[in-house]
């Protein structure tokens, strides 16, 4: 009996341990982003200047964002035999892209597109690398969404919002490689990697299905906490808001517009992410029958 009850005493340190030191990359990477602010504040430089402090910024923040909504995803998983490696494979790879960033922002110097000097190619070799190996863990744990029990437990529309969510944060990975690639292409042929003609942004499409993981998770938190009967239905009305946003970033970057240079489909697409948004919150409302 003291044998089993020190293994499940063991057994609790190390899941306790392997916690602190999730929260702790997630706590440190929001802190360095938030920490930044101010020195931009005081900088006075322009928020889109190659040398301020945007990018730790953006980075952190969101980075931090990303690397939370991942742990949970695997707290809310059946646990695997790799989970532990996966968890600090992320940890890793997250965390040093972002120090890599803020490298560079300290050194005054753009992160990304930068071949100036042999350091910057190998700062942004290094950063390639550690989001390959993140987006090659996205890949595993987005399959393992779908696979049958994958969940222990776990209301419907928390499952929802994962497996949507992981596919909105795997088709961002995608687009996020495709922009390195079109954006280094671009460059070398004496234009901007960063847009399509002169106002189409190639990171709003990236970055419009990037976060859709937090809110689709917040709003079945929130479903949840309030008992709606609809959770599932109102999750995935608000998963179809975002599919639509993506398609309208997409579709602007490809014309070349910037993000709110619309036309009459452009409108359109806004209006449907509007009526599916207010479809989700219709649903979740919606009282019970008798």
């Amino acid at each position: 009996m003291n044998q089993i009850n020190e293994a499940k005493y063991h057994s609790r340190c190390g899941k306790l341990g392997e916690w602190r030191w999730d929260v702790a990359s997630v706590l440190f990477l929001l802190a360095l982003g938030i920490m930044h602010i101010p020195m931009q504040l005081a900088s006075f430089l322009p928020w889109d200047d190659p040398s301020s402090y945007r990018k730790p910024i953006l980075f952190g923040i969101s980075t931090g964002l990303t690397l939370g909504s991942l742990l949970l995803l695997l707290n809310d998983l059946r646990p695997r035999r790799w989970d532990s490696f996966l968890r600090g494979l992320l940890c890793f790879t997250l965390v040093s892209e972002v120090l890599l960033i803020t490298f560079q922002s300290w050194r005054h110097v753009p992160s990304h597109f930068n071949h100036s000097t042999i350091l910057d190619v190998f700062i942004e070799t290094m950063m390639l690398c550690c989001i390959m190996l993140a987006v090659f863990t996205i890949l595993v744990l987005t399959v393992r969404t779908f696979q049958r029990d994958a969940f222990a437990e776990a209301l419907p529309a928390r499952i929802l919002a994962q497996q949507s969510g992981m596919i909105f944060l795997l088709l961002s990975c995608a687009l996020g490689i495709g922009i390195t690639i079109l954006g280094n292409y671009l460059m070398y042929n004496g234009g901007s990697p960063e847009t399509i003609g002169s106002k189409g942004v190639l990171k709003f499409p990236h970055g419009a299905a990037l976060h859709a993981i937090q809110t689709l998770l917040l709003w079945s938190w929130v479903c949840d906490v309030f008992g709606s009967a609809r959770g599932f239905w109102s999750v995935a009305w608000l998963a179809a808001a975002h599919a639509i946003f993506l398609v309208y970033a997409l579709r602007q970057t490809l014309l070349a517009r910037s993000r709110w240079e619309s036309d009459d489909i452009g409108w359109m697409l806004l209006g449907c992410i509007l009526a599916s948004g207010a479809m989700s919150l219709l649903v979740a409302i919606w009282p019970r029958k008798g």
